[in-house]
């Protein structure tokens, strides 16, 4: 965990939207660890007791929501993150990717907060209704006087909220009813992003007042599939895992990753992002 000034920590209020979700309630939780007073939003479930009901699509919730709580720093997390939800539902999908952006930032400009947006590496080549939204809503924030906008892949790792239907959780999913027979594609090779490391760039960023107003891809270097990540958590558990052919192969993007370095921001390697998350997932072999 990263260690912040006390007078960083005492001086920053910041908003977390999409608090109960899978990525923003690690963000969420993590800020509150080390001490920063937090303010998260939730619509339909509420994870941590304190979060603050709000719609974010309503512009006038989001200009009560910043009248009440004066946030420093938002991050912005809330999002319909699936693509296959999106092309079945692009308005849905707009309304929250895009619209939502809109009135946070319209608010963020008012009182000069600044913000990171968690956005997606779908935004590198932004076919879909999922990737053309975020990249939308990237252009939005761009208007703003300090942000960053944060790409992440797929994103695995234990989060608060274990029950939303994400990738990892399905994971956790096959320890605790040890099923033993599961299929995993292994068409789609990618970059893996841990959310452990998601949310310590978050609050590296804060600390070392990184707002570039540029985009940062958040994510390991290495290569993998949904596949050989399954495997390399589950064989600890003695799960078996079969491949399977989706037929989704991709070609990633071209990443200058010296950028970590340039900016003094603390790197995650394949290696190191496995055994994580090994360690935080033996409690649940004793269930």
């Amino acid at each position: 965990m990263v260690i912040m000034t006390k007078n960083i920590v005492e001086n920053t209020k910041i908003l977390v939207t999409g608090a109960s979700g899978y990525v923003g309630a690690k963000i969420y939780q993590d800020l509150k660890d080390i001490g920063f007073e937090v303010v998260g939003t939730y619509y339909t479930q509420k994870l941590f007791v304190d979060l603050v009901k709000c719609d974010i699509t309503n512009r006038d919730e989001v200009k009560q929501l910043f009248s009440a709580h004066k946030p420093d720093i938002v991050i912005h997390s809330a999002a319909n993150p699936s693509n296959s939800s999106a092309e079945k539902d692009p308005k849905s999908a707009n309304n929250l990717n895009v619209t939502a952006t809109e009135y946070l930032v319209n608010e963020s400009r008012k009182t000069n907060t600044k913000f990171i947006f968690i956005s997606t590496f779908a935004a590198y080549n932004a076919t879909g209704v999922y990737g053309q939204s975020k990249l939308t809503a990237e252009k939005i924030v761009s208007l703003l006087s300090k942000y960053i906008i944060l790409r992440p892949s797929l994103i695995i790792g234990l989060s608060p909220n274990t029950e939303n239907d994400r990738p990892f959780n399905r994971i956790i999913k096959n320890i605790v009813n040890k099923d033993s027979h599961t299929e995993y594609d292994n068409s789609w090779k990618f970059n893996v992003t841990f959310l452990s490391h998601l949310s310590k760039i978050c609050i590296e960023i804060i600390e070392k007042e990184l707002f570039i107003n540029d985009v940062l891809p958040v994510a390991s270097n290495a290569i993998s599939s949904r596949y050989k990540i399954s495997q390399d958590i589950l064989k600890n558990f003695n799960i078996k895992v079969t491949e399977i052919d989706e037929g989704r192969g991709t070609v990633e993007p071209e990443i200058d990753w010296s950028i970590y370095k340039k900016l003094g921001l603390s790197e995650m390697t394949y290696i190191e992002g496995i055994a994580e998350i090994v360690e935080d997932l033996k409690y649940l072999d004793t269930l």
